[in-house]
């Protein structure tokens, strides 16, 4: 049975103004459940509903990436492997096997280089024709299967999960030992960076984290990508993580017209 797939689960779910509830959810459905709500595993993070104001910027994001993947648009696709995953992946000193999360991962290369080091690899991608592309291109042939509401594209050693990553829960995602995060973070509109790394932590709780970010003057020009500096990354991690910058370079050229601009790794370590 695959990794975190198979199960109904159990998750944890609060109303607006922290009214709680318990729900129990097959594949597609959701039922809820009345009397005494138990508490939550400390695993389990309990959440607000989002806003309507938050709810509409999501809808709209999630439409502008399909509408990127069915038109081609996809100029934020890097066609090589990332350098600095290259050169200080060692740094996450993990063993052999283990299980890496790549959130929003796209067709990204860096997935087929995770994977010859030894490293399972679990990707999240909103669009199915991103993931059709990765196999089709790697030469690979996936079994599809269903994972709740998620699509499961999977080969020995990695598999990629089509659908939101906000309608992800842990026990679909399963075990996660470390996550890459080269363009998830600063795909996202600041207000729901937030949501993000919150979601982030529910889904792989204090595992360590590899973070390429980009920074330039935002006022100069919109994203994606969107400018994360160092101030943003301690304000969404620093209570969990200790933040060290491994390596950053200047882009050249520059990013649009918001002039130098900069890319960096982060190495996100456990409190």
């Amino acid at each position: 049975m695959p990794s975190g797939c198979g199960r109904a689960s159990l998750c944890w779910i609060s109303l607006r103004y922290a009214v709680a509830l318990s729900c129990y959810h097959a594949p597609a459905t959701i039922s809820k459940a009345k009397g005494t709500v138990p508490l939550a595993p400390p695993s389990r993070r309990i959440y607000l509903r989002p806003s309507r104001a938050l709810t509409k910027a999501a809808a709209v994001d999630r439409e502008f990436w399909l509408k990127k993947w069915r038109e081609n648009q996809i100029g934020f696709h890097q066609p090589d492997t990332n350098a600095f995953l290259r050169r200080h992946w060692t740094k996450m000193r993990l063993r052999p096997g283990a299980r890496v999360f790549a959130p929003l991962c796209g067709k990204s290369h860096d997935m087929l280089w995770l994977r010859a080091q030894g490293m399972s690899v679990v990707g999240v991608e909103l669009a199915r024709n991103a993931v059709e592309q990765f196999f089709e291109e790697s030469g690979l042939t996936p079994v599809v299967s269903m994972c709740g509401v998620f699509e499961r594209f999977e080969v020995e050693g990695l598999a990629l999960l089509v659908g939101d990553i906000f309608d992800l829960d842990a026990l679909t995602l399963g075990r996660v030992d470390a996550t890459y995060d080269r363009a998830a973070l600063i795909a996202l509109p600041e207000p729901m960076r937030a949501r993000y790394a919150d979601r982030l932590l529910a889904l792989a709780g204090h595992a360590p984290q590899f973070l390429v970010t980009i920074s330039y003057d935002q006022a100069m020009a919109s994203g994606p990508p969107f400018s994360v500096g160092e101030e943003e990354i301690r304000s969404r991690y620093g209570d969990r993580y200790e933040i060290k910058t491994i390596e950053w370079t200047d882009i050249p050229g520059g990013f649009r017209k918001a002039g130098p601009a900069t890319e960096t790794s982060w190495l996100l370590t456990p409190r």
